[in-house]
């Protein structure tokens, strides 16, 4: 990717960002906890159908919950949208950076099941607290650098993964299961 193309991809996620909601603070006098919604600051759904998943998510999913909370501390924004062009289940891309923030993008691939996605999210997230902690990760050479250290290069191209976001997708799909709708709630 040219510099010009990275530039372009920046300023482009800015504006994209830029147009996000920002949630609304609360007309009480009570606070309330970044997890406690899925309009959170840093963890941005990007259209109401995602933020249906990632509340669904939340409410069913402790490690979920405790996912986005961990990225509020971070100096990540999170967009995550939907797209039906990905050859995995999801990926996580950094997209552009600012001396303050670090922007990366969440893709979840559709149609797929609501479970497989919720997992799939919340092993996406693992990825973003692993790239969080790395400061100095900046661009795409960096990112590869990052995960030949911490994870495998198993599948070619820019693929990589880590046994810490499988575990966590794992834990979430579990804690999914275990909290089922009822099918009769489901439907309605």
């Amino acid at each position: 990717m040219t510099s010009r193309t990275r530039t372009i991809t920046a300023v482009a996620a800015l504006l994209l960002l830029s147009l996000l909601p920002i949630p609304a603070s609360p007309q009480t006098g009570a606070q309330t906890t970044p997890a406690a919604s899925p309009n959170t600051s840093r963890v941005r759904p990007c259209s109401p159908e995602v933020a249906a998943l990632l509340a669904d998510g939340m409410s069913r999913s402790p490690t979920l919950t405790r996912l986005v909370a961990e990225i509020e501390q971070t100096d990540l924004l999170v967009p995550v949208e939907f797209s039906s062009f990905l050859p995995t289940v999801g990926d996580l891309r950094l997209i552009g950076w600012t001396s303050a923030f670090r922007y990366v993008r969440i893709r979840l691939k559709i149609p797929n099941g609501r479970v497989e996605m919720i997992a799939s999210l919340g092993h996406e997230l693992q990825h973003a607290i692993e790239l969080a902690a790395a400061f100095d990760v900046r661009d795409d050479a960096g990112m590869g650098r990052l995960y030949r250290q911490i994870g495998r290069h198993n599948w070619g191209g820019d693929r990589f993964e880590t046994r810490a976001a499988q575990e966590m997708g794992w834990r979430v799909r579990d804690e999914l299961m275990e909290h089922r709708t009822p099918v009769g709630l489901a439907s309605r």
